[in-house]
């Protein structure tokens, strides 16, 4: 059996507040973000990459132009109702950023994925990979691993699931009651789950805006797992994945 894949890009390469929140400048984050693509290229050359672009304010020219030609399909949300929304939420109160920028790329991958459905028939692809941007496949990463009947109707994630046990510093069991987290660097669903994976965003992103209004905040990584079908949940202890992470100074591998 032929197996197809599909690979989305989340990228920031104007990033909010740079000097607060990244380490990188604007260019070297494009520069990041072509090497995120090359590193798709090499591990998984006859993939498809969907590269969507959450910046607050349209990314330079020359680099739009770059990215369209070395990806199938380019998106950029500068201008949307609902992402200007988000930016406008946070330049009033950058300190819901750290957890509110969550919502954004929630927010993107569900209109992404709602792009896919109209732009590509679902036999198209056997999986959906999403990936953070700027981050790279590494030697680790085999995509022989995914061709495998066992993945149909299945998650791929990396996760954590929290105990009775856990130290009472962990707000996220303790007052937020999550069971779990999830390594959001890299994760994929199989094509039959499309939908059900949108539903899970929406209920994710609703959740996190929940939390906002009442609480400090809450991210990504837990509300995907406090709303995934936990029986359809494979966990991959290495995925294969360099992080680059925005204000950390040292790179690692997972």
């Amino acid at each position: 059996m032929t197996y197809s894949f599909l690979f989305l890009i989340s990228s920031s390469i104007n990033h909010f507040m740079e000097e607060k929140f990244s380490r990188n400048t604007k260019h070297e984050r494009y520069l990041q973000t072509l090497e995120t693509i090359e590193s798709i290229r090499n591990k998984v050359p006859n993939s498809k990459i969907c590269l969507f672009e959450l910046s607050q304010s349209p990314i330079d020219n020359e680099y739009r132009h770059e990215l369209t030609n070395r990806v199938e399909n380019f998106l950029e949300f500068y201008n949307d109702t609902d992402i200007t929304t988000l930016y406008h939420n946070f330049t009033v109160h950058p300190e819901l950023f750290k957890y509110g920028k969550s919502l954004l790329e929630l927010n993107g991958l569900i209109k992404t994925l709602k792009f896919i459905d109209n732009e590509y028939s679902h036999s198209q692809f056997n999986r959906i990979f999403k990936i953070t941007g700027r981050y790279l496949l590494n030697n680790s990463f085999n995509i022989e691993d995914y061709q495998t009947k066992f993945l149909k109707d299945k998650y791929v994630i990396k996760h954590l699931k929290f105990s009775e046990y856990e130290p009472t510093t962990n707000v996220h069991y303790h007052v937020f009651q999550n069971k779990g987290s999830v390594v959001t660097a890299l994760w994929s669903f199989d094509m039959s789950l499309f939908y059900e994976t949108i539903d899970l965003l929406d209920k994710s992103f609703d959740y996190l805006q929940r939390m906002l209004l009442y609480t400090p905040g809450n991210d990504i990584e837990h509300s995907i797992y406090h709303f995934i079908d936990k029986n359809k949940l494979i966990n991959c202890d290495f995925i294969g994945v360099s992080i680059r992470k925005g204000m950390e100074i040292d790179d690692y591998n997972t």
